[in-house]
């Protein structure tokens, strides 16, 4: 591995050729100027996206590309830039993102002063045209607080997080559909390695109308519950995708249930809002979602989260 070669990880698959040409640029345009740039392609039938990459990596030697011959999956293609990579260090980058210029060189200054295995950021939101539409939640900055949030779930983002190299080669990802980064922060936790973050916006992260997080909260939400508890159980490493499967199964996984799962999320949002207001309608939307057992789970779930969430960060920000 070379000293202080930072080594950026990125999977592309149906981004537009704009989006993919400003997240390429904002990493080669960074302060730092010790990195590589690993690119996977996961689908081998997009031909002017492999020609776009093909075009920026002949202007800039740092750019390693390849093409995967099918369909692999996040998970999988992260593994394989992983594996091609030899930096020091490691970090990833979603190809329709756009990294800050100063983004490395201050992970890098963290991870180096605090000996931290891991540093994550916060992010500026923008939509599908570029338009900034908000901000993330305030993250939480220590391990130690880091973890006491994960095992109720997760505000880290993904593509902000820098790595020691020999951490991720060490762990590398699991493949578990919409929360593989979950896992992997909930597996670093459990062997001891510190987390760090960085309260400051250092990545500017799409929001898309057709990501995962907006069309399966179904999925995520059984795929986040089934991790939390193989972290209680302390069976994390031991990965068996027909195990998780069945759990899914179990729970009665379907088309049907996940467009209604969906529906009653987004009844639970409004309920609550409306409860706030002392809204009797508040309590007309909950009540018939609360006599099943997976909304119970939700909602405990989503209650627990918060409430950690904002003990820490009043704790993180004194003002208790």
């Amino acid at each position: 591995m070379k000293d202080n070669l930072i080594s950026v990880i990125m999977t592309a698959y149906n981004e537009n050729t704009k989006e993919l040409t400003e997240a390429v640029n904002s990493i080669l345009d960074q302060t730092y100027p010790d990195l590589e740039l690993i690119i996977i392609l996961d689908d081998p039938t997009n031909t002017e996206l492999e020609k776009n990459i093909e075009a920026l990596a002949e202007v800039d030697q740092r750019i390693k590309f390849k093409v995967n011959d099918q369909n692999m999956g996040l998970a999988q293609s992260l593994n394989r830039a992983i594996a091609l990579s030899s930096g020091e260090y490691i970090a990833r980058m979603d190809a329709d993102d756009i990294s800050f210029p100063n983004r490395f060189a201050d992970e890098l200054e963290l991870i180096k002063e605090r000996d931290y295995d891991v540093v994550t950021s916060s992010a500026t939101f923008i939509d599908e045209e570029g338009k900034i539409v908000g901000s993330h939640d305030p993250i939480l900055t220590t391990p130690s607080r880091i973890d006491k949030l994960l095992p109720f779930g997760s505000n880290l983002v993904h593509s902000s997080a820098f790595f020691k190299g020999s951490v991720l080669r060490e762990f590398s990802y699991h493949n578990y559909p919409t929360a593989e980064d979950y896992d992997l922060w909930l597996r670093l936790i459990e062997h001891q390695k510190k987390i760090g973050g960085i309260n400051s916006e250092l990545l500017k992260y799409r929001i898309r109308s057709t990501s995962m997080t907006q069309s399966n909260k179904l999925k995520m939400f059984l795929t986040a519950q089934y991790l939390r508890d193989n972290f209680q159980n302390k069976s994390l490493d031991d990965f068996d995708l027909e195990k998780y499967h069945k759990y899914l199964s179990c729970h009665g996984y379907s088309d049907k249930l996940r467009e209604e799962f969906s529906d009653a999320v987004n009844g639970f949002s409004k309920g609550l809002k409306d409860l706030r207001k002392f809204k009797f309608s508040g309590v007309k939307a909950l009540t018939p979602l609360l006599q099943r057992k997976i909304y119970r789970d939700y909602f405990k779930n989503s209650y627990q989260y918060k409430k950690m969430y904002k003990k820490l960060i009043i704790i993180e920000h004194g003002l208790s």
